[in-house]
């Protein structure tokens, strides 16, 4: 009887310090979500400064409007990635809040 006890707990010892580890990994894909997300907004913040200036060249006759069309494409392109990039780590960060929750409800710290 002693030792069925002491098995019981070195199992909920070992399933806690596994869910522990859990935790922690998981925390850690959000972080990297969060990174992914803050270099993707960065990205995006420099394409909308580019574009100003490019306009603002326009205006002044130091680029033809064709040049600039073309930068503004590739800028775009850019974007386009960018928010691909946002949008996948804003995925990982809400997978991984729902995963802690689900460990939570678990019963697991």
């Amino acid at each position: 009887m002693r030792t069925m006890m002491i098995a019981i707990l070195v199992a909920l010892g070992m399933t806690l310090s596994a869910s522990a580890q859990d935790k922690d990994q998981i925390k850690e894909r959000m972080n990297a979500g969060k990174e992914q997300v803050k270099a993707g907004v960065t990205v995006v913040k420099s394409a909308k400064d580019q574009a100003r200036q490019l306009r603002e060249q326009v205006k002044s006759g130091q680029m033809t409007k064709e040049e600039a069309k073309a930068q503004m494409q590739q800028m775009k392109d850019q974007v386009r990635a960018a928010k691909d990039q946002i949008k996948s780590g804003k995925e990982t960060i809400r997978d991984g809040r729902r995963e802690l929750r689900q460990l939570k409800r678990a019963g697991k710290p």
